[in-house]
């Protein structure tokens, strides 16, 4: 991991990327300018690896008892896809959404999701559609290779927005 190098680029792109003020980040790293290497490595490593591993935590307090086969997405993708989730789902302004870190927005559309679930009369165990963890990651693999999804009722939404003109 680049991290652990001590890759001197990606240092600072964690460092600019996590400070509230870029002046704070540009006197951090002037001031480490000066330090050996090993004084860097004792300061950085540590805290900064801490801050990457918020990004890529659990949503739920249960880890995953089998590595996913689900094909990773590049960040841009991924952020694009939690920007429209906190906006669009959750209602957040893009300010907030921006504010808020993957963990968070991924636990709060899961909130989102139970609350819904919740007013709806049914509890998770109750869908008779319910998919297990190796369920969804075919289902994503097969959306993504056909480009839709091939349960949706295409017939059924082009009524409803006849219906409701839109």
């Amino acid at each position: 991991m680049k991290l652990e190098e001590l890759d001197s680029a990606t240092l600072r792109a964690i460092i600019r990327a996590a400070a509230t003020d870029w002046r704070d980040a540009e006197a951090f790293l002037h001031a480490l300018a000066d330090l050996p290497l090993v004084e860097i490595r004792a300061i950085l490593v540590e805290p900064l690896g801490a801050l990457l591993a918020l990004f890529l935590a659990p949503t739920s307090d249960e880890a995953p008892a089998t590595r996913s086969t689900v094909k990773p997405l590049a960040w841009d993708r991924a952020y694009a896809e939690l920007f429209k989730c906190g906006t669009a789902i959750l209602g957040w302004s893009p300010a907030e959404t921006w504010a808020a870190t993957p963990t968070e927005i991924a636990q709060a559309l899961d909130a989102k999701i139970t609350h819904l679930n919740a007013m709806n009369g049914f509890a998770p165990s109750d869908r008779s559609d319910a998919l297990t963890a190796e369920g969804r990651a075919a289902k994503l693999r097969e959306i993504e290779e056909l480009g839709h999804d091939p349960d949706f009722d295409r017939e059924a939404y082009a009524e409803l927005r006849a219906r409701f003109g839109r």
